[in-house]
């Protein structure tokens, strides 16, 4: 389970790396590579389940699947529009210049805590799943949260001090003004990690409503809060509009 949910994004990084190394790396190129990326993934994984695969279609297990199915879409669709509300807003209200360091501050901010909760919910999940009864899963969890909650508190500590050095070396001066915007959208990633990890563990354990409930209120409280701040404090204020929803 582990190998194949790291596959993809272990095929994507080597194929980034190899483009950027070779002087290829071009948008045609980086589409392709996650296009080869996610085959090869679903390849390998095909391949370790292909004794379990059945081709037989059954409509009772079909019905099934869509009615536990809606609340996991339901809840991937709002996470969608919480998680990518403010870059909506962003490229839609702002020039070219100002999306351009917003992204990179995006990136810098965000990228090292989305992985970590990735990485712990690939790891936590399948160990949780063999716990023998609820409460051993809910115990299982609460003490996976407490690591993570420390690795991202760490994490997001290095960025606030690292940024302004990282930032001017990955992307060029250009982008320093950029610095004090991935500050703030590393602080409100911290409690979006662990949102993270809690909404996709329940969804593994076939509960979904809390997951829906959280991305509406996050998106509801960044609504509330990005015209306001977002008029006043420009693309500051979204960054913090997106630090209150994701709290």
């Amino acid at each position: 389970y582990n190998l194949s949910r790291a596959l993809v994004p272990l095929f994507y990084t080597a194929a980034l790396v190899s483009l950027w190394l070779s002087g290829s790396a071009r948008l045609q190129t980086i589409v392709a590579a996650n296009l080869a990326a996610t085959a090869g993934g679903m390849g390998v994984s095909g391949f370790f389940l292909r004794r379990s695969i059945r081709l037989k279609f059954s409509t009772a297990e079909a019905r099934r699947l869509l009615s536990l199915a809606w609340q996991f879409d339901l809840t991937a669709l709002l996470l969608l529009l919480s998680t990518q509300a403010d870059r909506m807003l962003i490229v839609k209200f702002w020039d070219n210049r100002s999306v351009g360091l917003y992204f990179v501050a995006l990136t810098i901010g965000t990228t090292a805590s989305g992985a970590l909760a990735h990485v712990f919910h690939t790891v936590i999940f399948p160990n949780m799943a063999r716990q023998s009864g609820r409460d051993q899963q809910r115990d299982y969890l609460a003490r996976s949260l407490r690591h993570i909650m420390f690795l991202t508190f760490l994490c997001t500590i290095a960025i606030v001090i690292l940024s302004q050095w990282l930032l001017p070396f990955a992307f060029g001066k250009e982008f320093k003004s950029a610095v004090s915007l991935s500050i703030i959208l590393a602080i409100g990633q911290f409690p979006c990690t662990l949102c993270l990890v809690i909404v996709r563990a329940l969804r593994g354990l076939g509960e979904g409503r809390p997951g829906i409930i959280a991305e509406a209120l996050a998106g509801v409280t960044f609504l509330i809060f990005a015209l306001p701040l977002g008029t006043t404090f420009g693309m500051t204020g979204i960054a913090w509009a997106t630090c209150a929803g994701n709290l």
